[in-house]
């Protein structure tokens, strides 16, 4: 591992991992990593700028990519897949993902405060850090042909981030979609835990 991108580049690797923050992730220096096979980790960047020419040059260059939605090769929803393609369960005329998580306890070992989730600046918030539910929507269904969204963030948890949000979609496939997630904690039940932060 090299915190130095011209020390591991001397090593003339084929395949190149990059983890970093969302808000880093297309300030990379593309050119030096044209060469290079990528997996890179979600969300791809938390806005269009640079993407179009790390795909320009990924194109050129013939080089594997991929951004690390690792739900997509899950057994269920690689079943999930084969049913809709089948046509077992007929007409779809809505469809709901929902995902709750606790925003202190993302990463145990360090201040959620600090972290990227909690900072816009940092490319954090609930859209980029729980995106999967996105991802697997858009590989089940397409390109969303509508979008509306609400979102927002809670004053309680001290993040300069969005940590709720509720878009609906409208697919080709499927009449409407809602995809809910948040970084409050919601119990079994239904309605919201007493959580303390």
């Amino acid at each position: 591992m090299y915190s130095d991108l011209e020390q591991a580049l001397a090593r003339k690797p084929d395949v190149a991992f990059i983890t970093n923050r969302a808000a880093c992730t297309c300030r990379l220096r593309c050119r030096p990593l044209a060469r290079l096979h990528l997996f890179i980790e979600k969300p791809l960047s938390h806005s269009l700028e640079q993407v179009s020419e790390l795909t320009r040059l990924c194109e050129e260059q013939k080089l594997t990519t991929c951004v690390a939605y690792q739900l997509r090769y899950h057994p269920g929803f690689q079943r999930l897949r084969e049913l809709l393609g089948a046509g077992v369960l007929g007409q779809l005329l809505s469809v709901r993902a929902e995902v709750w998580e606790y925003l202190p306890g993302f990463h145990p070992y360090e201040d959620y405060r600090r972290m990227y989730a909690s900072k816009s600046t940092l490319g954090g918030g609930v859209t980029l850090s729980q995106i999967h539910e996105i991802d697997y929507l858009c590989a089940l269904f397409g390109t969303p042909r509508r979008v509306f969204s609400m979102g927002g963030r809670s004053l309680r948890w001290r993040s300069t981030s969005m940590t709720w949000r509720c878009p609906c979609w409208s697919f080709r496939a499927a009449a409407a979609a809602r995809c809910s997630s948040s970084c409050i904690k919601i119990s079994g039940s239904g309605r919201p835990s007493a959580v303390a932060p």
